[in-house]
């Protein structure tokens, strides 16, 4: 099982770069150690092969496989990986297959194998073998291939956090199993407003792939190593601990999966006193201080969307691409460890800052900006318009062209923007007394005409009909549902909602039949 895994985690390692085929060049082996005749025997074959048409399915070869395995085992003893991939740069996906089950069959030899594994090609091989296994699941053309077409994500997964963090790394491409527990993810059962499931739920989780796992049970716990083996990132936001009291802490994960990049979201991190509390999104809001600077003065509040958990997700999204580029490099993989409250308490740098800086406590100040004027909300005589002014140059063209009082721009309390803020009350009363005789439509078009930006305090229904509102399309329980489209996601085809272990049977039978990745012993039920 282990021999097949090798040969399928290598082919497609070749299928990938044989999209772009590359001349081998003897350059390319300066400073390492090959001979020259390893490195005319690496010639000849790419001569041979570029005279064969990379569309035929030439028959099985064994002698001249056998020959191929034997090259790219000095290769490896040679200490030049390298020489491996481009050997084939260029061939046929059957040719590349047929010579790397000759590969797998040499590969026995311990030198060899252990060359492959200490050199990384075995989280290569382990990451890439699921862009082969999941075939079906990529775009078939290069125009149309997303950043992380191939990716395997296994997500055991929560309410909003992390299944936000997946829903992005599905966007762009990966494929994303969402491991839930049996009851199912709580987040199904905040409401029943979409076609009888939960907003929270079909806003997060659409395009995913979705199985009940039952991690109290050692074979349930077998099919999850099963799943990491070949994954590419696994994630997930468990109450702190919990994943390690279930045998999969990243030194467990990283055992099974060297190349595996694994991030854990969690509220306050896996150290101090806080490390063990429950933590949710309004929780954090009211921890952290946002909601004292949010709200009118007095009144405390927290944000009316789940920013904390929103903000995390995308952090740790971040995150996780940044460590994928980073094992391109290194071929390592790492842990991370995003926390709601390390990710919301850096957006508080700014009342931070001022606070222990400037000496001024911020508290909640309504629509009206901490330390920013104009920079609010004033009423017209039909309703109130949201007016900002960012710089002296906006606020010299407000008075001269968006209101008429040039002289208003140099009165001495309204001069800077600091007296301005200190002189909050006067200017909207100046403000107010001027709207009071205009539409909010009439002060919109001036301030529009004079450069000045503005705009309306819209409720949701408002939102719904906006006309910058982009909208996506997705299948809930087959009926098609209009939301908002993200920006960067450019999906045409709606993505269905999972229903609860919609796709279990399918990913136990698709993992239960894989071989062991070699090296490392099974612990999946036979």
């Amino acid at each position: 099982a282990g021999e097949s895994l090798f040969a399928y985690g290598l082919a497609s390692i070749f299928q990938l770069i044989a999209v772009t085929p590359l001349t081998l060049r003897k350059e390319a082996f300066e400073g390492r150690e090959i001979t020259m005749e390893q490195y005319d025997e690496i010639k000849q074959m790419q001569k041979t092969q570029e005279e064969k048409d990379i569309d035929d399915e030439p028959e099985l070869n064994e002698d001249t496989n056998e020959q191929c395995a034997t090259r790219i085992a000095k290769m490896a003893k040679a200490n030049v990986p390298r020489a491996l991939v481009q050997l084939t740069e260029g061939a046929s996906d059957q040719t590349l297959e047929e010579v790397i089950l000759a590969l797998n069959r040499m590969a026995n030899e311990p030198s060899v194998r252990g060359t492959m594994i200490q050199q990384g090609v075995l989280s290569r091989m382990i990451k890439i073998e699921n862009q082969k296994m999941n075939t079906f699941h990529r775009n078939k053309t290069l125009k149309q291939e997303k950043a992380l077409s191939g990716t395997l994500v296994v997500s055991l997964e929560q309410a909003v956090a992390a299944p936000y963090c997946s829903r992005l790394l599905q966007e762009a491409g990966a494929r994303v199993i969402k491991i839930e527990r049996p009851e199912g993810d709580f987040a199904r059962e905040y409401d029943t407003a979409v076609d009888g499931e939960s907003t929270y739920f079909v806003w997060l989780n659409s395009g995913k792939e979705s199985i009940v796992l039952d991690l109290r049970k050692e074979e349930e716990r077998g099919l999850l190593k099963a799943l990491i083996r070949r994954a590419d990132i696994f994630l997930q936001n468990l109450k702190t601990g919990a994943a390690e009291r279930l045998g999969f802490g990243y030194q467990e994960v990283k055992e099974l999966n060297p190349g595996i990049i694994m991030c854990s979201i969690s509220g306050y991190g896996s150290e101090g006193e806080y490390a063990k509390m429950k933590a949710y999104d309004a929780l954090i809001q009211a921890e952290s201080g946002l909601c004292s600077v949010t709200g009118p003065a007095g009144y405390p509040s927290k944000v009316g969307a789940s920013i904390c958990d929103i903000s995390t997700g995308l952090t740790a999204y971040g995150e996780i691409l940044k460590a994928l580029l980073n094992r391109n490099l290194n071929g390592s993989g790492e842990h991370i460890e995003c926390s709601l409250f390390g990710v919301l308490s850096e957006w508080m740098s700014v009342p931070l800052l001022f606070y222990e800086y400037g000496g001024k406590l911020l508290s909640g100040t309504g629509m009206d900006h901490p330390q920013i004027a104009p920079y609010g909300t004033y009423q017209t005589a039909d309703g109130p318009i949201f007016i900002v002014i960012q710089n002296p140059r906006e606020w010299l063209q407000f008075c001269e062209k968006g209101i008429g009082l040039p002289e208003l721009a140099e009165d001495p309390r309204f001069s800077t923007n600091v007296n301005r803020v200190r002189n909050r009350d006067e200017l909207k009363t100046c403000f107010e007394t001027i709207f009071s005789n205009m539409t909010r439509a009439e002060v919109s078009r001036k301030l529009l005409d004079a450069g000045i930006a503005c705009g309306s305090i819209n409720s949701v229904a408002d939102l719904a009909d906006h006309p910058a509102l982009q909208r996506r399309s997705i299948d809930v329980n087959g009926k098609t549902v209009s939301t908002i489209r993200r920006t960067g996601d450019f999906s045409e085809k709606p993505m269905k909602v999972p229903s609860k272990n919609e796709h279990g049977d399918a990913i136990r039978e698709e993992f239960k039949l894989l071989p062991e990745t070699p090296g490392f012993e099974s612990s999946t039920p036979s």
